[in-house]
């Protein structure tokens, strides 16, 4: 399924089968007790499967998104339900017919022109493989009229309540299997994304595709087979309206399936639902006049107010839209009580760009108005606006260092090590199966709990985080076009030496902070996805492993909240302008600037120890995040945005640079700086040009630092790097 290309998978194929089988019972329902009885029965097992689906299908292991508030959700359900009940009430409208229409009627028998019964809802179920049943009277087949395909109650059926009670058997059974028909789709967009895929909804419309088709081909198979076996007359097709059904079914499958996609399932399939019965009646009223007298009109235009109410409540049940109320909230309590209602729900997904973004300008806000991002449990009373809030008491020794939760107790022994392949780690940075992503993001949700904790107990003893918060406050976006810049001192009174080590910035760093130096260490960060791969399990680079490492990320994902908030957009260059899908690029980190990070905590070993728990806790001054230009028009997660033009692009490298050192020099303890060869891996950026900028960029800083150390694991990409900074940065010229 990895492969590239169209592929059938086994879930389309499934959905593609329930979709058949619905048809059928929809089939056999309409003919038992009409097509209003069906369809005012058959929403109550298809909303209401699709609602205990889309809320409770976690607790059996489907990887469903719940809705923010499942009340309101519940309540949309309902509404739409309840809107179907009127039309059960409209009445047969009779038209008083001329001598020429009565000899029209007598001589063409067949659906009465005076029947205007409304039909409020396309009777598409009754023709779902492309043919009828021929009627045993007649040779030829019947075909859709404007009038409805069933009566309501056929004659010979009216008084059987036997008959009645099959038809409702028969239609809730048809609205549960409608429910049932997109819940393969659940475990095949969670199997997409560990896979690290980008997918479309046309990609599951295929397989559905192939499904129904092999459904139904086997069922007109085998239901002509049983006919021509009874002596009866076999199906006809009818391709025009079939053809017809078919292409519009394509296009609204297609939309909905798109919907499933980026929104939770109970919402998505009730909003499809409740749009696709309020644009029937609003086409059957308008258009087809169809309810043409006062009592008509009237259940009509009740339906469709509580269709329209439905998805109203529906829609505000999504918990984007319940996060984006708390943020807009005037009152300054009840904006902060809502925040935390909201994330208390933790159903927003981070690996979706929209709901990261909420979910960091909400912690963004929460910090603003001193509310606490990991203490959610207990939400603030709402008061009136201009009620004084008390004086906040001063926190405890046990406040500001919160004890470690019993179950972030590591062994001793492992000291929570990942597991070797072959004899070493080397999967962890090469290695994509499922499996190898799935043992990722566990080793990643390890670290996410520690910071979140602020500590963990190693065997007996307890380690403390004790900066985690400070961090994240003092979190900042530094751009002299988008963010603050710092009127910080470039120049001192340091004899800066460059140096050149062999190792991984993190560890090279983490040494120098161990022997009494202040350290500051870059992080070649991706500008487009916060943390690279952390969280989605993706093959480690250098800023996974700062992330696993330390207390990094939530820096990070607090700086997204920043970038939106500012405003930071692509460079107008980069190139694809827009995604795939069609959606922006959007940036965490601009063009001209980087991101600051301060106090950031260092508690586990690096990839070759497999990121062991440390006993120790190893502070950094800072950790300075910056994106060098892509170059690699392969990238499929990040545009082409190094600047085409030559010269335009030596001043991008060289204001990167520039960026980095002011934000180190903000920091007025840092003497040591620690960079990496950056954007000279998949970026495919020259590492000679890279070099040469920095070895520039650190002649406007001379004498800032007492050492600058260009730290790279090896290779031959790492070594022009850093001779073509140590060219432009000769050491003759250092102060004294």
């Amino acid at each position: 399924m990895s492969s590239p290309g169209f592929y059938v998978c086994k879930e389309g194929l499934l959905s593609g089968v329930f979709f058949q089988l619905a048809n059928v019972l929809a089939t056999q329902s309409v003919k038992a007790f009409g097509m209003s009885n069906y369809f005012t029965t058959q929403k109550v097992t298809n909303l209401g499967g699709a609602f205990v689906v889309g809320v409770f299908g976690d607790r059996v292991g489907l990887p469903v998104k719940r809705p923010g508030d499942p009340l309101l959700a519940l309540m949309g359900c309902l509404s739409v339900v309840l809107a179907m009940v009127p039309l059960a009430f409209t009445k047969v409208e009779v038209e008083e017919l001329d001598a020429t229409d009565y000899l029209q009627v007598k001589q063409n028998p067949g659906p009465s022109t005076s029947d205007k019964r409304p039909h409020m809802i396309p009777p598409q179920h009754c023709d779902m493989g492309g043919y009828f049943m021929l009627d045993d009277r007649s040779s030829e087949p019947t075909s859709p009229a404007p009038t409805p395909v069933f009566p309501r109650r056929r004659q010979d059926r009216s008084g059987k309540l036997g008959d009645w009670c099959k038809g409702l058997a028969w239609s809730l059974s048809a609205g549960l299997a409608f429910s049932f028909i997109y819940i393969p789709m659940l475990p095949w967009k969670h199997r997409m994304a560990e896979q690290h895929a980008t997918f479309s909804s046309f990609d599951y419309f295929l397989s559905v595709s192939v499904g129904l088709f092999m459904a139904s081909t086997a069922y007109m198979l085998l239901g002509g087979a049983m006919r021509k076996y009874q002596g009866k007359k076999l199906m006809k097709s009818v391709l025009r309206p079939a053809l017809l059904n078919g292409m519009m079914w394509s296009v609204a499958s297609m939309s909905q399936l798109y919907a499933l996609a980026v929104m939770p399932y109970a919402v998505a399939y009730c909003l499809v639902c409740g749009g696709e019965v309020g644009v029937s009646l609003l086409w059957g009223i308008f258009v087809f006049n169809e309810a043409s007298t006062p009592h008509n009109l009237r259940c009509t235009m009740l339906a469709f107010l509580g269709v329209l109410l439905g998805v109203t409540l529906v829609a505000s049940a999504r918990a984007k839209t319940q996060l984006k109320r708390a943020l807009s909230a005037k009152c300054k309590d009840v904006r902060l009580r809502r925040l935390k209602q909201v994330l208390d729900l933790k159903i927003l997904d981070r690996a979706e760009e929209q709901s990261r973004l909420l979910l960091n300008l909400a912690f963004a806000e929460l910090h603003a108005l001193g509310g606490q991002k990991g203490d959610q449990s207990q939400p603030t009373q709402e008061t009136e606006p201009s009620e004084p809030s008390p004086a906040p008491t001063p926190p405890t020794d046990t406040q500001k260092k919160p004890q470690p939760l019993q179950g972030l107790v590591i062994d001793a022994e492992s000291r929570g090590q990942a597991p070797q392949v072959e004899g070493g780690y080397g999967w962890i940075r090469k290695a994509n199966a499922g499996t190898d992503r799935e043992a990722r993001r566990k080793i990643s949700a390890a670290t996410r709990e520690v910071v979140k904790q602020q500590g963990y107990t190693l065997g007996n003893k307890v380690v403390q985080l004790n900066h985690v918060e400070e961090m994240i406050k003092g979190t900042k976006l530094l751009s002299p076009s988008v963010g603050a810049w710092p009127s910080s001192p470039t120049t001192g009174q340091l004899k800066t030496k460059l140096e050149v080590q062999n190792g991984t910035v993190l560890d090279v760093a983490v040494r120098a902070a161990q022997a009494g130096e202040h350290v500051i260490a870059v992080n070649a960060a991706s500008a487009y996805h916060a943390g690279g791969g952390f969280l989605t399990g993706g093959r480690h680079a250098l800023e996974e492993a700062m992330c696993v490492q330390s207390s990094l990320y939530d820096s990070l994902e607090f700086g997204i909240g920043l970038a939106e908030a500012a405003k930071v957009e692509a460079p107008s260059w980069s190139r694809p302008a827009k995604k795939k899908d069609g959606s922006s690029w959007v940036s965490h980190l601009p063009d001209d600037g980087v991101l600051l990070s301060p106090k950031v905590e260092v508690f586990r070993d690096g990839t070759n120890e497999g990121y062991t728990f440390r006993d120790t806790v190893t502070v950094l001054r800072g950790v300075v995040s910056v994106a060098m230009p892509n170059c690699n028009e392969k990238m499929s997660d990040s545009p082409v945005d190094a600047n085409p033009d030559g010269e335009g692009y030596k001043k991008q490298l060289l204001q990167k640079w520039v960026a980095v050192l002011t934000a180190a020099s903000s920091c007025q303890e840092a003497t040591t700086l620690v960079v990496p060869d950056a954007g000279c891996g998949v970026f495919y950026n020259p590492p000679e040009a890279v070099g040469e900028s920095l070895g520039k960029a650190l002649q406007q800083f001379r004498g800032r630092f007492g050492r600058v150390v260009i730290a790279f694991p090896g290779g031959k990409a790492g070594e022009t790097f850093a001779a073509a900074a140590a060219a432009a940065f000769p050491p003759d010229g250092d102060k004294s």
